[in-house]
């Protein structure tokens, strides 16, 4: 992803998915991986991405060290860009769905 707005043709976890995860208990159903990252953006809090963040945490932790204070910030920020892709893919949504204004002109 290059730009924000690039969101929209990323492969993220369908709702399906999440809610599935949240659900099963046994792990039988698709889990959240890493390669790729398919986040939930729907639910930015949700277990889903809580999975993700956890592996996303082990792996960094595998190449570097930081103290509990910068985990935490780390994690803020981790929640904090998924509720900013979630936001720049609602927009560019609406744009893509939006009659343009000159189909509004013709049938207006």
């Amino acid at each position: 992803m290059q730009r924000d707005k690039d969101i929209v043709g990323v492969r993220l976890a369908f709702a399906e998915e999440a809610e599935e995860y949240e659900l099963e208990k046994d792990g039988a159903c698709i889990q959240p991986t890493l390669d790729p990252m398919c986040p939930f953006l729907l639910k930015p809090n949700s277990p889903w991405n809580k999975k993700l963040w956890r592996l996303l945490a082990a792996s960094i932790a595998k190449r570097h060290e930081f103290d509990e204070p910068a985990w935490k910030e780390m994690e803020k920020a981790f929640y904090e860009r998924l509720k900013c892709l979630n936001s720049v893919l609602k927009s560019e949504m609406r744009a893509i769905h939006a009659p343009s204004s000159s189909h509004i002109r013709a049938h207006g």
